[in-house]
C-alpha cells in the first residue's frame, strides 16, 4: 500500500506536460534541464535513483540560449561523473515538416525547469560566471552519498568542507548556483545544502521560483 502510495505521488509530481516547441520558445538562461537514464551502464544515476525514489537522476544549468531562424542553440553546463564539471553545446530545431527536434542527448526523460522570471543582469553575471568556474573541476565522488537527505544529517558539518567550498555533484552544481544568484533564500539553502536532483525539484515546487515540465515528446537520440 505505501509503494502504491509513493509510486502514485511520483507520477502525479511529474504530471506537468509540455512539448520541445515549448522548450523552444520558452528555454531562457539560469533554466534547468533534468534527465532519467534507465540504462544500466548509467551506475552513478542509478545510485541517485535507487536511493532518492525518484525517476530524476541528473541536473544541468543552461546559459547562452541564442535564438535565430528554426534554431535555438545552448550551452548545457553540468557536473558529470565520468568528467567532472564541463560544458556542451546543444541545438532544438524545426524540420522542414515543421517537427522540432532536440538531438544529443542519450536520457530515456527530459525534464524542464523554468524559472518562473528571467534573469537581471547582475543574477546572469553572478550565475554564468560561477558556471565556467566549474569547467574542469572534478565531481564530488565524496559528497555523494549526502544527496540522500538523512544521511546528511547524520554527518557533522565539522567533517565536511563548505558546500561552497567543495567538489560538487550535478544536483549540488544547480544549488549552489541557484543561491549565489539569489533564488534560493539563505534560510531555505542551510535547511538543505546538499540536495539532489529531486530535491531541487521539491524546493522549486514548494517555493514557486520555477515550474516543472516533463517534455513529453521528447525521444533520446
Amino acid at each position: 500500500m505505501v509503494q502504491t502510495m509513493l509510486y502514485l505521488y511520483t507520477v502525479n509530481r511529474y504530471m506537468n506536460k509540455q512539448t520541445l516547441k515549448y522548450l523552444y520558445d520558452n528555454l531562457k538562461d539560469g533554466d534547468h534541464l533534468l534527465f532519467y537514464h534507465s540504462k544500466w551502464y548509467y551506475l552513478f544515476s542509478k545510485v541517485i535513483s535507487a536511493a532518492t525514489g525518484e525517476k530524476i537522476d541528473h541536473l544541468a544549468i543552461v546559459y547562452k540560449v541564442s535564438r535565430t531562424c528554426n534554431l535555438v542553440t545552448f550551452d548545457l553546463y553540468e557536473q558529470r561523473a565520468t568528467k567532472g564539471g564541463c560544458k556542451h553545446t546543444y541545438c532544438i530545431f524545426i524540420d522542414e515538416y515543421g517537427v522540432y527536434h532536440l538531438n544529443g542527448f542519450s536520457a530515456d526523460k527530459l525534464y524542464y525547469s523554468q524559472l518562473i522570471k528571467p534573469l537581471t543582469s547582475e543574477q546572469l553575471e553572478i550565475g554564468y560566471k560561477d558556471a565556467e568556474s566549474q569547467i574542469g573541476k572534478e565531481y564530488g565522488f565524496i559528497y555523494l552519498p549526502l544527496m540522500i537527505n538523512f544521511i546528511a544529517k547524520f554527518v557533522p558539518n565539522k567533517w565536511l568542507k563548505s558546500p561552497l567550498k567543495s567538489e560538487r555533484v550535478c544536483s549540488q552544481f544547480g544549488n549552489i548556483n541557484d543561491y549565489k544568484m539569489g533564488l534560493i533564500s539563505e534560510d531555505n539553502f542551510e535547511k538543505d545544502e546538499w540536495r539532489s536532483p529531486a530535491d531541487m525539484v521539491d524546493l522549486a515546487i514548494e517555493t514557486g521560483y520555477r515550474n516543472i515540465y516533463e517534455i513529453e515528446d521528447y525521444m533520446p537520440v
